[in-house]
């Protein structure tokens, strides 16, 4: 994306910004040229992206001169590679927390029928019958965690947009935070009920637990 600053604007975007702005008026004229402020892609802020755009507009024969800070470039990749390392090291403990929390959970929920499931026992029924509607258990917290989730994070975002905006103005960027669309909140909730799944097969097939529901049957 680029956007064109005539003469005018950008000497009044430097009135703005400065205190200098009667020295401009002593010279007499605008000694500020039109520019063409260039946005490159956000998904490719790399050294050697960036030094590349500027090469190829530098090249053209209307550009008198090209300007880019190659080092802030870099400090904001850095931030965001960090930020993204951070962010899947908290989604592991998060993912492994969700994990333990349901498993204790069906453990708590298959103590509490004992006696349910015992007399079931005793009457036929198998074991797959009797993990299935603890397996539907464990995929419906994890279904309501993902909604949970998703709900926190929207009203996050939305609180954080003004904050977010006023930040961007103070460095003239336009720099804003957008809401996450319905195939990434379907992706969130779709993942949780997995993991919710995941964590109650996990813990009903184990071998302690089928151990306990052995020793509790007399099997």
């Amino acid at each position: 994306e680029a956007r064109y600053v005539s003469r005018d604007e950008a000497l009044a975007i430097f009135n703005e910004q400065s205190n200098i702005g009667e020295a401009i008026d002593v010279l007499g004229e605008n000694p500020l040229p039109g520019a063409i402020i260039i946005y490159p892609e956000a998904a490719d802020l790399s050294k050697s992206a960036i030094t590349q755009l500027a090469n190829r507009v530098q090249a053209l024969d209307e550009v008198d001169s090209v300007q880019f800070d190659l080092r802030w470039v870099q400090r904001l990749q850095a931030v965001l590679n960090l930020a993204r390392a951070i962010g899947w090291v908290l989604a592991g403990f998060l993912t492994l927390t969700a994990l333990l929390v349901i498993g204790n959970t069906i453990r708590l929920e298959l103590l509490r029928r004992q006696t349910e499931l015992d007399v079931s026992r005793l009457l036929g029924a198998s074991r797959s019958f009797l993990n299935r509607p603890l397996l539907y258990t464990g995929a419906l917290y994890g279904f309501l965690g993902g909604i949970i989730a998703c709900g926190i994070a929207l009203l996050t975002l939305y609180w954080l947009q003004a904050p977010a905006a006023r930040l961007s103005n103070l460095y003239s960027s336009v720099f804003e935070l957008t809401m996450p669309t319905m195939s990434q909140l379907l992706l969130v909730v779709t993942t949780a009920t997995i993991l919710g799944l995941l964590g109650a097969i996990v813990t009903l097939y184990q071998p302690s637990t089928q151990l306990l529901q052995n020793r509790r049957t007399g099997i």
